[in-house]
């Protein structure tokens, strides 16, 4: 009886490790990499998966007009913003409230 609890709590506590180490382990998440785009008039970003790119975005998203960002501070500020959500499994979009949060200018 006693063999038998002890059984159950070791296959327990391994089976808890073993989840605890495929959600956190950073050896099974792609490279997500990001770089400025410098254009003639303003600033855009690359945002590479294991080395290829996954997103080339040359303007502000989600805003209603075709601009690019004024500066490559706030060019890199929103591309962290969608590798981190790559990172964690999210959907890299990115919303006209997170622009104006991140006070990007426009």
């Amino acid at each position: 009886m006693i063999a038998a609890a002890v059984l159950m709590i070791i296959a327990a506590s391994i089976i808890l490790v073993s989840k605890k180490n495929k959600s956190t382990g950073s050896s099974n998440m792609l490279p997500v990499v990001v770089r400025p785009l410098k254009m003639a008039d303003g600033w855009g970003y690359e945002v590479l998966v294991n080395n290829k790119v996954y997103i080339r975005q040359d303007c502000i998203p989600a805003i209603p007009s075709y601009k690019r960002f004024k500066t490559e501070a706030e060019a890199m500020l929103i591309a962290n913003s969608v590798a981190d959500k790559i990172r964690h499994g999210r959907k890299p979009v990115t919303t006209a409230q997170e622009i104006d949060s991140a006070h990007i200018h426009y």
